[in-house]
């Protein structure tokens, strides 16, 4: 997530990163919030002492605002034998597995 998040793209978004982020949310794999947030103050990313998550959804949305879904499919589809699950990719369903996020 902390790749996700903060990642800085330039002009080359990682679609492994998204790939990923699928992957833990649909296998149900809970996000430890408290150790996320440590971790990005650690790295300088994250400068406030406390993150809740309203927090962590305001800035997961953001990000996923500003993706751009085709630079992400033509990173990732280069891994894949069968990309036929990224017909799914799009920010609505990004937006979608965002709220469907386990978070501890």
């Amino acid at each position: 997530m902390h790749a996700l998040i903060y990642r800085r793209w330039s002009n080359r978004v990682k679609g492994r990163d998204w790939y990923d982020f699928e992957w833990y949310v649909r296998q149900g794999i809970p996000l430890n919030l408290a150790h996320f947030a440590e971790r990005a103050r650690q790295s300088g990313d994250l400068v406030q002492q406390q993150l809740n998550a309203v927090d962590f959804q305001n800035l997961l949305h953001t990000r996923i605002e500003s993706l751009d879904v085709n630079s992400a499919l033509d990173d990732v589809q280069r891994f894949l034998r069968d990309t036929e699950s990224l017909k799914l990719w799009s920010k609505d369903y990004f937006l979608q597995l965002s709220q469907l996020m386990k978070l501890t």
